[in-house]
C-alpha cells in the first residue's frame, strides 16, 4: 500500500510542479523545470527516509508576526449563521471554546485559544443572517463606529465596500504576507486590480475550498459499463480531457423504466443541478474565463478568442448529443434527484462542489474525486472553478489597522497549521474519499482553483448570457460577445472609477 500511495503522491508533485511552472496561458507545452528534489521530498513525506539525512528534524512553519500584546482587546468578527450556508464548516467560529470530539472543531478551538493567548486578546463572533451581512458592515463602516474589526462577507459585497473606500488594501498592512502558503495565491493574482488587493481567500475559513467545482465518479458504474480507461492515470499523465470525459459519459444511458423518456428515474453518464455549475466547471476547466487581466493588472473582457469559442462549442455540442446528460435546470428537487441517482449507481459523473460530498458518506459503491477535464492535452494545467465563498475585509475605521492585519494573518496561519490538515486529511481524504488516488486529486484541485471576475462581479453581462446559451443548447458565442462587449467594458470602467478616482 505504501508504494501505491507513493506513486500517486509523486504524481501529484509532478502535476503541482507543472502547475507552478506554467506561464499563465491556457494552452501550450508540457512539463518543464521539474525539481527532482521535490520528488524526493514527496517520497519522504510518504515515509521513505532521506539517505542524506535519515533522522531529520520536523520542519516548523511560522508566520513573521513579532511579539505583540493587544492588551485584552476584543476582536469582533462579523460572520454568517451556520445554517445559512451549506458549507461543511466555515471554520470562522471562535466561540467554540471546548473540545467537542470532532477533530475539525477541536482544531479550530486550538487555533482560537492559541491566538488569544499569544496576543492577549479576546475573540467574539457576531453572526447575522445571509443577505444582511454586507449591509450591516457597510452601515457600521459608514458610521465609523468600529462595530467589526474583521467582516466575512461575499465577493460582491466586498468589492462594493472597496469601491466605497470602506476597507483597507490588505497587502499594505504590515503583518499580512499574501505570498505565505496560508493564502490562496491563485486568488491573489485574480482578485487584485492595479496591483491593489482588498481581500483574498485564505485558511482563515474554508468556504472557498468547499465551493470548488469538482467531478465525482461512480466506480461501480465504471465496472458495470466496461469503461477501460483509468481516470486517475489520465489525470496524472495530463490526458484527462473533454474528449476522454465525453467518451466515457456517452457510454452510459438507460431508460430504466422503459417509459420512453429520460428523467430522474433513469441512468445517465453525467449530471448536475444547474447550468451555471456545469458551464463554470467545464469552461474554467478549459482554462477560459470571461474576464482576464492586462499587463497593468486591470480587468478586460476575454471571450472574443478562437479558443473560448472552441471550448464553448465543444461543451455545448457534446452535452446536447444524446441522452447521457441529466440537466434538471436548477428546479427545487434537482439536488435530491442527483444525490439519489449517484447513491443508487445511476449517475456515472456528478458535477458538483466539495461541500456536497458528505451526502455520499454512507454510499455502498465506491466513488472517486476528479478535477474538471482540460480542453485538450496541449493545455498545460488543470483548472477548477471557485464557486465563490466568503472573504475577510478590514474596515478603514480600524483604530489600529496593523493589529487587525496581524490578527487576520495569525488566524490564517493557525488555520493552515491546525485546521486545514484536519479538514483535508481527515474529512476529505479519509471519511469521504474512498481511495488514496482521490486523496492525491484533492491536492491537485486545491492548487488549481481559478477565480473568474466575470462570475464574481459582472456576471449579468460578462457570463450569464453564455450560461443561458449553453442551457438552451445553442453556441452563438460571437453574437453574445458582440452584444455585451460594450456593457461589460462600461461596468468595468465604472468599478475602476469608483476604486481609484
Amino acid at each position: 500500500m505504501k508504494s501505491k500511495k507513493l506513486v500517486f503522491l509523486i504524481a501529484a508533485v509532478l502535476l503541482a510542479c507543472l502547475i507552478f511552472s506554467a506561464c499563465g496561458e491556457s494552452s501550450g507545452g508540457g512539463v518543464s523545470d521539474i525539481d527532482v528534489d521535490d520528488i524526493a521530498r514527496a517520497a519522504r513525506l510518504d515515509g521513505e527516509p532521506d539517505p542524506q539525512n535519515p533522522d531529520p528534524e520536523p520542519e516548523e512553519i511560522t508566520d513573521n508576526i513579532p511579539e505583540l500584546d493587544f492588551g485584552g482587546y476584543e476582536f469582533k468578527i462579523l460572520n454568517t449563521i451556520q445554517d445559512d450556508l451549506h458549507y461543511m464548516n466555515l471554520l470562522m467560529e471562535p466561540y467554540v471554546y471546548e473540545d467537542t470530539g470532532d477533530i475539525i472543531n477541536d482544531a479550530a478551538y486550538r487555533r482560537s485559544i492559541e491566538i488569544q493567548e499569544r496576543f492577549n486578546c479576546k475573540i467574539t463572533e457576531i453572526a447575522v443572517s445571509h443577505g444582511s451581512r454586507g449591509a450591516s458592515f457597510r452601515r457600521a463602516a459608514q458610521a465609523g463606529d468600529n462595530s467589526y474589526d474583521i467582516a466575512c462577507i461575499e465577493y460582491g459585497e466586498a468589492l462594493s465596500a472597496a469601491s466605497g473606500g470602506l476597507i483597507y488594501d490588505i497587502n499594505e498592512l504590515t503583518y499580512i504576507d499574501l505570498d505565505a502558503p496560508w493564502w490562496d495565491r491563485n486568488a491573489k493574482e485574480s482578485l487584485s486590480m492595479s496591483n491593489k488587493i482588498w481581500f483574498c481567500p485564505g485558511a482563515y475559513e474554508l468556504s472557498n475550498f468547499d465551493m470548488t467545482r469538482i467531478l465525482l465518479f461512480n466506480k461501480q458504474m465504471v465496472q458495470d459499463y466496461g469503461i477501460s480507461d483509468d481516470v486517475y492515470n489520465l489525470v496524472n499523465t495530463g490526458a484527462w480531457t473533454f474528449e476522454k470525459f465525453f467518451g466515457m459519459a456517452k457510454q452510459v444511458s438507460n431508460d430504466l423504466n422503459g417509459d420512453g423518456r429520460f428523467d430522474f428515474n433513469d441512468v445517465f453518464g453525467a449530471g448536475s443541478t444547474a447550468d451555471h455549475v456545469v458551464f463554470g466547471a467545464f469552461m474554467n476547466g478549459a482554462g477560459e474565463i470571461s474576464i482576464g487581466k492586462d499587463s497593468n493588472d486591470l480587468p478586460y473582457f476575454t471571450t472574443n478568442t478562437e479558443r473560448f469559442n472552441r471550448a464553448f462549442q465543444l461543451m455545448t455540442d457534446n452535452f446536447n448529443d444524446g441522452d447521457f446528460y441529466f440537466a434538471p435546470k436548477n428546479v427545487p428537487a434537482a439536488e435530491d434527484w442527483c444525490t439519489n441517482m449517484f447513491n443508487e449507481d445511476r449517475l456515472l459523473f456528478y458535477i458538483i462542489t466539495f461541500n456536497r460530498i458528505p451526502k455520499f458518506r454512507d454510499m455502498d459503491a465506491d466513488f472517486g474525486i476528479l478535477p474538471a477535464p482540460k480542453l485538450d492535452e496541449s493545455q498545460e494545467r488543470y483548472y477548477c472553478e471557485s464557486g465563490s465563498g466568503m472573504v475577510a475585509v478590514i474596515p478603514q475605521t480600524a483604530s489600529n489597522p496593523d493589529n487587525n492585519g496581524a490578527f487576520l494573518e495569525a488566524y490564517a496561519y493557525y488555520g493552515y497549521k491546525y485546521v486545514v490538515p484536519q479538514y483535508k486529511e481527515i474529512s476529505l481524504k479519509t471519511k469521504m474519499a474512498r481511495d488514496d488516488e482521490s486523496a492525491a486529486m484533492v491536492d491537485i484541485i486545491d492548487v488549481s482553483r481559478v477565480y473568474d471576475l466575470g462570475r464574481l462581479y459582472w456576471g449579468s453581462n460578462a457570463r450569464d448570457p453564455y450560461v443561458s446559451q449553453f442551457g438552451s443548447g445553442r453556441a452563438e458565442v460571437a453574437s453574445i460577445t458582440e452584444r455585451n462587449a460594450d456593457r461589460v467594458a462600461a461596468s468595468i470602467e465604472k468599478t475602476l472609477g469608483e476604486l481609484f478616482d
